[in-house]
């Protein structure tokens, strides 16, 4: 394992990227009422088949409580719902209604909207907004946020396009890339919300990662991965995205 730091950020390059973001995240835990914000993606399917055990069995982690960071307006059990797949990688019985989450909570709605082909009104979105800023304000301190790196830069579903549709508490937002690239109307926590945690981890492992990340580092303001400011900010890479970085 390499860490190096600077002002705004440590980088650790370990050959156990998925570890580093376990003993992190227990680090701070400690056992204690802590809040998750988990991600989708490949960090999700990296990380998640090793946390979601550990929880269970490990002292440091036993107490956490579990949030969706950002999440696709689509039904439960939706290909491209990140609620379903980590409820598959946490499996029964573990995951079901323990990892709290917008969809999960407004199942009905999004699915009867599904059904009739349309995407939620906006006071339907605004409702889901208001309920979910007031659970992750209630969520427990220390908080930690895990993100992954997008390929165009995001963290979480915030985009470096304009949005086609943009609603938003200061917690969390709804909003469609105009690009098309990120496909699906999201939700997502805010960067301010980000930025008030007291860990967040941002996951970039593989070569491709590797360059986005090299990209974010040379041009901070152009991604919104480079605008990241919460009081610790821990990049975790592997060897494979530490050399596309050279």
């Amino acid at each position: 394992m390499v860490k190096a730091g600077s002002e705004s950020f440590e980088l650790i390059t370990s050959d156990d990227p998925a570890g580093e973001v376990l003993g992190l995240i227990a680090e701070v835990a400690r056992g204690a009422p802590a809040s998750l914000l988990v991600t989708g993606g490949s960090q999700a399917k990296l990380v998640y088949p090793r946390l979601f055990p550990a929880i269970a069995s490990e002292p440091a982690l036993s107490r956490l409580r579990l949030y969706v960071g950002d999440e696709r307006v689509v039904p439960l059990g939706d290909p491209d719902s990140n609620t379903s797949m980590l409820d598959a990688i946490a499996g029964a019985p573990k995951g079901t209604g323990e990892i709290l989450s917008p969809v999960r909570a407004f199942a009905d709605e999004l699915r009867t909207s599904a059904a009739q082909g349309e995407i939620p009104s906006e006071q339907a979105l605004g409702e889901i907004l208001v309920w979910w800023g007031l659970e992750l304000l209630a969520a427990p301190r220390p908080r930690i946020v895990h993100l992954g790196l997008g390929p165009d830069g995001h963290v979480a579903s915030i985009f470096p396009h304009p949005a086609d549709l943009a609603l938003a508490t200061p917690e969390c937002q709804v909003s469609l890339d105009a690009t098309g690239l990120n496909h699906h109307l999201r939700l997502s926590v805010t960067m301010d919300y980000i930025d008030q945690a007291d860990l967040v981890i941002l996951g970039a492992t593989g070569a491709p990662k590797g360059q986005v990340l090299k990209a974010v580092l040379e041009d901070p303001a152009s991604y919104p991965a480079g605008h990241l400011q919460p009081k610790r900010l821990v990049v975790v890479v592997d060897r494979e995205a530490q050399a596309a970085m050279a």
